[in-house]
Parts: structure tokens; sequence; C-alpha cells
């Protein structure tokens, strides 16, 4: 972590969205293929939105057709056009150009030396690289793929282990690990050797398939071909009060993360967008968005906790996978916090991990509860993240559980 290293990342994050930049432009020009039915459509949507509005007008499905008839919109036209429209507003957002104005953010000493900062204003742990990024960015993404993706400490690891059940089999647990089962794509290899080591991304080029791929970058960060292809994406979201405190406390147990003072810093950090991964607003809402996609399972948190058996059912349904009834019950109970806790192929607390171990001793497994941050939010502050919690969520119509201490 010294200088030199930290003037190479620097000088290397500039190429950070050069791919997005030319992603970006390949979109815009397919979408000018769609420019005159969309106008059409908009204009069309006016009207009828006047008419529904309208206390004179009754807007029935006939008039509807009538009018999309005229324009020369099938049914099919618009559904996909639907489609389009989505997927075009969903990279554009993601292009890296963050919602803040304010430039790129002062980080004091004791934080910068274990962060850098992407151009779009994006901030990445050190252990990931800004040389990593443009290769990352070019992966080829084979149909086989299964990606676990989430912000950090929103409940990846548990979605690995009852992905890995589901997909290797209930006993994979007594012959592997989940850090060998799943590869942590923008991890380094040797986390002890930052300078040299290569990324885990080029372990994963290199393994059979189906490869299982774990990433919390943001979307701009991840494979340009991952949304065109027939990769299998589950993106896992958490409460952002409870992510935070369980945020907080991994930091406190990683040597290569910042050492924030107290929970008073982090708090502000998180509140601005400015911990390592990012803005949890930025990263979540992209794939809230394309929640629909039949290649992307959104799943939250609190309902894994709340339906074991539902979530299991659901990924298994999502991965082409048939269990019997019998299996489901079994990966449900095998996938549990109690059972987790105490596994060495899912608990890095049971492993020799040196990183772990240099700080304070926090386990890795902590709770398993919704509404853990009470114990950590002032009325302050709850209300300060309250607001802009409003303000970011406003017309997404995604809400989440924030507890009541729930025990899993």
């Amino acid at each position: 972590m010294t200088d030199t290293l930290l003037a190479v990342d620097d000088s290397t994050a500039n190429k950070c969205i050069a791919d997005d930049i030319q992603s970006s432009e390949e979109t815009s020009h397919n979408s000018k293929r769609f420019e005159g039915l969309f106008d059409s459509t908009i204009n069309s949507s006016n009207l009828l939105d006047q008419q529904i509005h309208s206390n004179t007008s009754v807007c029935t499905i006939s008039s509807i057709s009538s009018v999309l008839c005229l324009l020369g919109i099938t049914t099919m036209m618009l559904v996909e056009m639907t489609k389009v429209l989505t997927r075009l507003k969903v990279q554009f957002r993601s292009r890296g150009i963050s919602a803040r104005e304010t430039g790129v953010p002062e980080i004091p000493d004791h934080i910068k030396n274990f962060v850098f900062i992407c151009d779009d204003g994006s901030v990445l742990p050190l252990t990931t690289p800004a040389r990593f990024l443009p290769d990352i960015r070019q992966m080829e993404i084979r149909p086989s793929d299964v990606f676990v993706v989430s912000w950090p400490k929103s409940g990846t690891t548990w979605m690995q282990y009852i992905v890995s059940q589901i997909a290797l089999g209930r006993d994979f647990a007594d012959q592997n690990n989940l850090w060998k089962t799943h590869i942590f794509l923008e991890a380094p290899r040797h986390p002890n050797k930052l300078d040299e080591s290569e990324g885990m991304y080029k372990i994963a080029e290199k393994l059979p398939s189906p490869r299982f791929l774990k990433s919390h970058l943001k979307l701009n960060l991840l494979p340009v071909r991952l949304l065109d292809s027939q990769a299998k994406i589950i993106y896992v979201a958490r409460n952002p009060k409870d992510t935070a405190v369980s945020y907080f406390n991994y930091c406190r147990m990683n040597s290569l993360l910042p050492p924030y003072k107290d929970w008073t810093e982090f708090f502000e950090y998180f509140l601005k967008g400015l911990l390592p991964y990012g803005d949890w607003f930025e990263h979540l809402l992209p794939w809230w968005e394309m929640r629909n996609e039949p290649n992307i399972l959104f799943m939250k948190y609190e309902d894994m906790i709340k339906y074991p058996e539902r979530t299991v059912r659901h990924v298994s349904k999502f991965l082409n996978k048939t269990l019997s009834e019998e299996t489901l019950q079994d990966i449900s109970k095998r996938s549990s916090f109690d059972v987790m806790k105490k596994s060495p192929t899912a608990n890095p607390d049971l492993m020799n991990i040196p990183i772990f171990y240099e700080r304070d001793p926090v386990l890795f497994m902590r709770k398993g509860v919704i509404g853990d941050w009470k114990n950590y939010f002032t009325i302050t502050q709850n209300e300060r993240f309250d607001e802009l919690y409003r303000r970011k969520m406003e017309g997404s119509y995604l809400d989440f559980d924030f507890g009541n201490l729930s025990r899993l």
C-alpha cells in the first residue's frame, strides 16, 4: 500500500470507464433505429394520458389499440420497445456517471491508502487494483455462467452457499468450500502481494463450465457482454441500514479495508456513497430496474431469512434445477445461519485467514438478524438517512423490511 502503488492505480484508473464510453456509443447507435417509433409511442402515450385524466373522456382498451394500429405498432412491438427502453436507460445510467456533483471527493490520509477513486467518483478497495478493470470489462461470458452480485455484506456468502448446493449437489460442502467453487471476480489471487498478484478473473478464464462467479462491482464495471449474454445473474439486496452496520463491522476485522475511526465516521462515508464499492443506491437501482429480465433474479436478504424454503425453490427454478421436496428442505436446513456459522465451508471465522485477525476480533458471521441497525444508528443519523432514502428511492417501488430484530 505504498505511494508508488497508488500512483500506478491513479494513472490506470483513467481507463476505468473507457470501455463504458465505447459501449454507450454502440448503444446510442442502436437506439437510433428505434428513435422514430419511440417518438411516436411517446406522443401517443401523452395523448392517451390526457384522455385518461380527462373528466369527460373514457379511455378504453379499444381506443388504445386503435391509436397503436394507426401508428403501425403491434402489441409485440410495444413489448419489445419497452424492453429496449429499459435496457438503454439502465446502460446509460451505468456508464459510470455519478449522481454526485462534487467531483473527486477528498479522502483523509488514514483511509486513502486503502482505496482508489475512478474517474466517475466511484470508490473501490485497494484490493481491486485499477489495472484489473479493463480486463474484467472485456471478459468473455459463457451461457452457463452463474453470477452472484451484491453490494458488500448483503447476503452474498449465504446465496453462494445456496447456489452451490443446488447446482453442485447438497453434499458439495463435504468436498469443497465456497472460496473454491465461487470465484471472487475482482479480488487478487494473493492479497498480500497486491503489486504483482493477478486477479481471480484470470483463474476464472481457465475454469471449465459451468463457472460460479461472485462480484461486488457496480454494473458499469462488470463485463460489457454480461447483460446481453445468457448467463444467470442473481442480485442480492439487503436493507441498507443493516447492510451498513454489517459492513462497518467487517471493516473493523479486515485489515485490507479502511480503518474507520468509529461508527460515526463510517456512517458519514456511507451517507456520501464513498465506502469501498461506492454508493449503495447507485449499485442497487439498475439491477432493480432489470428485475424482470429472464436471466436476472433479484433477491432480498430479508426474504431469505423469513422464507428459506421459498428462497431455495426460487433459486433452483431460476437455475433450471429440479429438486425433490426432501432435497429442498434439506438444503434449506443446511443453509440456515446456525448451520453455516459452524461450517468451515461457508464461514471464514473457522479458517486461518490472517487478514481477518489483525484488527478487532469481530466475527464474519455475527448475528443473522433483521434490525440490528437500531443498536448503532442515533436518532439524528436515522432521520438523515431516511430523508436520503426517500429521495433516492422515489418512484422505484422497491421496499425493504427494516425489522424488529427478527431472528434468522
